[in-house]
């Protein structure tokens, strides 16, 4: 750049660069003059551009530089962006509209089945949101965040054994990411959740019209050593309030257990 201001290669490779460094200002700056400068086709700067935006939350001019970059070079990635604008904007069907065109560009693009599922999401459409989330994680194993929001969807759908295998499958692949501590708050409010339907239904209790039924005795058994699993698997995702475990009416079935007198112990010791 020093030695010619009109590269602009050199200005986009830069922005590239700021951007990667989280510097979205002196990222955009530098779009913002390779495209003045005016190269023959500068649709994928605009789409960088958009991105930037995006994260600066300037969700209209990140749409902008999208529909410039599609009347010039349809993309996936221009798609992409312009459907995370749409949602941003609360624009949920037009975004699936835009991930939809993104996908007939690139039928395996990971990131716009998980952005679909995202907005299928937020329009409540959990079924479809999952199948999304699936078809994301099908391409890309390692798509942490797609098992993150899968989780959700399934949670949401009272799907809650498949959210715990989705949340610990997001932190064993981002151990480090700074979502851990909430993700590990609802694995274990999960992990708590369910262990009081399987203690109710121990007792006979817990049908979707809340009334009582005979239950074999082996079979409320296996249902209460299922419920203490749980709840130890709570408390190794960071449960540790005792008092509600004490009064929670949904586990008095599980009082007369060893495991329980166990775990009260534990729990009183931190």
């Amino acid at each position: 750049i020093e030695r010619d201001r009109r590269y602009a290669h050199a200005f986009r490779d830069r922005g590239v660069a700021r951007k990667q460094l989280g510097q979205l200002q002196g990222a955009i700056a530098d779009y913002d003059q390779a495209i003045a400068l005016g190269p023959t086709d500068c649709a994928d700067i605009l789409v960088n551009r958009a991105n930037a935006k995006m994260e600066i939350h300037d969700t209209a001019g990140a749409k902008e530089d999208c529909d410039r970059a599609i009347e010039m070079s349809p993309s996936r990635a221009a798609f992409n962006v312009r459907g995370n604008a749409w949602g941003e904007l609360g624009e949920h069907m037009k975004a699936i509209e835009d991930y939809d065109r993104a996908l007939e560009l690139d039928p395996r693009y990971a990131k716009a089945f998980h952005n679909r599922g995202f907005a299928r999401h937020a329009l409540r459409d959990y079924a479809g949101a999952i199948e999304d989330y699936s078809r994301a994680i099908a391409i890309d194993p390692k798509y942490a965040k797609a098992f993150a929001n899968r989780a959700d969807a399934r949670n949401a759908s009272g799907d809650i054994e498949g959210a715990i295998a989705d949340w610990r499958a997001f932190l064993a692949l981002s151990p480090n990411s700074p979502e851990v501590e909430l993700f590990r708050t609802r694995l274990a409010d999960a992990h708590y959740r369910l262990s009081c339907m399987l203690s109710l239904a121990s007792t006979g209790k817990g049908g979707t019209g809340g009334e009582a039924r005979s239950i074999d005795v082996a079979d409320a058994g296996r249902l209460r050593e299922q419920a203490i699993d749980h709840l130890y698997k709570a408390v190794e995702a960071g449960f540790t309030d005792a008092a509600t475990l004490a009064s929670d009416p949904d586990l008095v079935s599980l009082h007369d257990d060893g495991r329980w007198c166990i775990l009260m112990e534990r729990l009183a010791e931190k």
